[in-house]
């Protein structure tokens, strides 16, 4: 078990001892935490799907009062780094749109947040649950990292997202702006990098907007094209 020391808040984080991608746990995507939680109106409930080993878990855990953390692979790291709070639930599990056994795999051996689901058989099995199994009182932010499984993650939580209208965090490079826009009625609110921000529209988009809105980076857009989103 690897220790990453970190200067800023001088804490220690339990990693794996192949990792080599996460050198600082403390200061990793912080500005994509930063654009994600300012959009939630409440902050009594969060969800972190693939929570990795508790990066954002451990911000979150501060920021709401509870927190469900989903993790298949790095879940005796995540236990390491988050049992010392109270309002934090660890679940050893993947996530999909339905509860089944799907096999974990990793393309990349040096980073241990790579590990990929699918049906092909490998030696690790996974059991898989829903977001709407958990059978929340309240949600107000889904944090969703899935490497590929992003928007079966979604049709999982269909109930929940239809109840409480969470923001949802999403690394999936805009590609699901329409069908957030066709599925939940949400519109993409903010992005950073990889990572996207959803909440319920407070308008309808034309097709063009929603076109415009799967982006490889947002700022590539041209100012006529982002007049044609936000008017």
């Amino acid at each position: 078990m690897r220790k990453s020391k970190s200067w800023k808040e001088n804490v220690e984080w339990h990693m794996p001892p192949e990792d080599k991608h996460f050198e600082d746990p403390n200061t990793y995507q912080h500005l994509h935490y930063n654009t994600a939680v300012k959009y939630a109106r409440s902050r009594r409930v969060a969800v972190d799907v693939g929570a990795h080993v508790g990066i954002h878990t451990v911000r979150l855990s501060k920021d709401f009062d509870s927190v469900y953390a989903i993790e298949p692979i790095n879940y005796e790291y995540l236990i390491s780094n988050t049992e010392h709070l109270d309002n934090v639930r660890c679940i050893r599990a993947g996530c999909s749109d339905k509860p089944c056994t799907l096999y974990a795999h990793n393309p990349l051996e040096s980073n241990s947040g790579a590990w990929e689901l699918s049906t092909v058989t490998s030696k690790r099995e996974v059991e898989v649950i829903t977001i709407d199994s958990l059978n929340l009182a309240q949600c107000d932010l889904i944090k969703i990292d899935t490497q590929g499984l992003e928007r079966e993650v979604l049709e999982g939580a269909r109930n929940t997202i239809n109840k409480f209208k969470p923001v949802i965090w999403i690394e999936d490079r805009g590609t699901l702006t329409q069908y957030m826009l066709e599925e939940f009625c949400y519109s993409l609110k903010d992005a950073y990098i990889k990572d996207s921000v959803y909440t319920l529209a407070e308008r309808t988009l034309t097709p063009q907007q929603a076109r415009l809105l799967q982006y490889d980076d947002i700022r590539d857009l041209t100012e006529d094209e982002l007049k044609t989103i936000y008017g």
